[in-house]
């Protein structure tokens, strides 16, 4: 008897996970990978987005910031580190969203002197960053996609996996 009732609770158990729908109420944000290119200035970002500040059932409204890779001839440096931080908006319905995202971009050039092997005395750029573009997330899955036009990258696209869902 005692096996049968370890055996019932095991099947109830798996049941409860293996129920398809949406993932729970509890928004503990975002991580996910970005890529531009422009030809001139090539980027690749790893990013942290913040739960939700503001939602409803169409609109949200989140902090991100992000840390990468650029190269670069356009703004006078070879290559280096950037930081990002975003204000991200988007809104639809059914998965398919608009986007638009606005912060600053901070490039680190990381060249250094042929002749000496010291790093180059260049200083830190700040631009803005803006991105309009289509976002695909459900409440069914964690993963989502973008896909857009910006500044400085021109093309931009990323992917991501939220690390829980808004879903009722």
């Amino acid at each position: 008897m005692k096996h049968l009732f370890t055996l019932l609770l095991f099947f109830i158990f798996v049941q409860a996970f293996a129920q398809p729908g949406k993932f729970s109420q509890r928004d503990i944000g975002a991580i996910s990978l970005h890529g531009g290119s422009i030809l001139i200035l090539n980027t690749a970002t790893i990013a942290l987005s913040s739960p939700d500040f503001f939602t409803d059932d169409n609109n949200h409204l989140r902090l991100c910031g992000g840390i990468g890779l650029y190269y670069s001839s356009f703004f006078g440096v070879e290559k280096g580190y950037h930081m990002t931080g975003l204000l991200e908006y988007y809104t639809g319905k059914f998965g398919n969203h608009f986007e638009v995202d606005m912060g600053i971009l901070v490039l680190e050039p990381t060249d250094y002197d042929d002749a000496y092997f010291y790093p180059t005395t260049r200083t830190s750029l700040v631009h803005p960053r803006i991105f309009l573009g289509y976002r695909y997330e459900t409440d069914e899955t964690p993963i989502f996609l973008k896909l857009g036009l910006g500044f400085p990258e021109a093309v931009q696209f990323g992917f991501g996996y939220r690390l829980a869902s808004r879903a009722e």
